[in-house]
């Protein structure tokens, strides 16, 4: 594995091999930009790096944009198992952008050039785990029009193009806090930017003392309808199907 000091063409999909992939229709799109969002624990990062494996396994290079500076690196040898983790890990380049201002450049630069700025020959997939924790920070202390306009007008715009002009896709794992009108119900950090700049969106939740969790499409383009669902446990070995024995 490799750490980094920063960080419409063939329409490939890429599977995660998850319950998920139903939602999807098959898995994550390249071109595009997907936005899974949840509260802390529902399984956002499992998701992330189980989809990373399987972009490696079809020999695809993985960008992972990692904002929490805590990228799971024993996690993903234990989704991996005995003899694969050397070969796959290769394929994954982990940037770990330590502020609001870096992650932009980041973003930046892979819009301009693509995987050519790493040395990736095939990069596919583009991850930021998560696209809101250095806006959440950065809200706090400066303008909060100046950093919504960051994020809406700059940022993501950024990452939908290099979607769209390198075939990648583009995940985007999110933070949800609560509505002003009803603490009960989640919304994901960002208000409506990352909705605009995403053409599927997935809200997954899960109980805390359950490893069980249910994800809903929230968004997608005709002719699939928003609603759909598909249960999912959290596993050793990633997020697979739920059987009568998970618990």
């Amino acid at each position: 594995m490799r750490f980094g000091a920063e960080c419409a063409l063939e329409d490939l999909k890429i599977p995660s091999n998850s319950p998920i992939d139903v939602l999807l229709d098959g898995g994550v799109r390249t071109g595009l930009v997907t936005h899974v969002y949840g509260p802390a624990g529902c399984g956002k990062t499992t998701l992330a790096l189980q989809l990373s494996i399987s972009a490696a396994l079809h020999g695809y290079d993985v960008i992972y944009y990692d904002t929490e500076e805590a990228f799971p690196a024993t996690r993903l040898r234990q989704m991996l198992g005995d003899g694969k983790d050397t070969l796959i890990m290769q394929r994954i380049t982990v940037s770990q952008p330590i502020s609001f201002d870096k992650q932009h450049n980041c973003f930046l630069r892979l819009a301009t050039k693509g995987g050519k700025s790493w040395g990736l020959q095939d990069l596919r997939v583009a991850i930021v785990d998560t696209i809101t924790k250095h806006y959440r920070t950065e809200y706090t202390i400066k303008p909060h029009v100046k950093v919504f306009r960051k994020l809406a007008e700059q940022q993501l715009p950024a990452l939908l193009k290099a979607a769209r002009k390198f075939d990648i896709a583009v995940l985007l794992l999110n933070q949800v806090s609560s509505d002003i009108s009803n603490a009960r119900i989640l919304k994901p950090v960002g208000g409506d930017a990352i909705s605009r700049a995403s053409k599927y969106e997935v809200k997954l939740e899960k109980e805390e003392d359950s490893n069980i969790g249910c994800a809903t499409l929230t968004k997608a383009p005709p002719p699939m309808q928003a609603g759909k669902k598909a249960d999912y446990a959290i596993t050793g070995s990633g997020i697979s199907q739920p059987t009568p024995h998970t618990n």
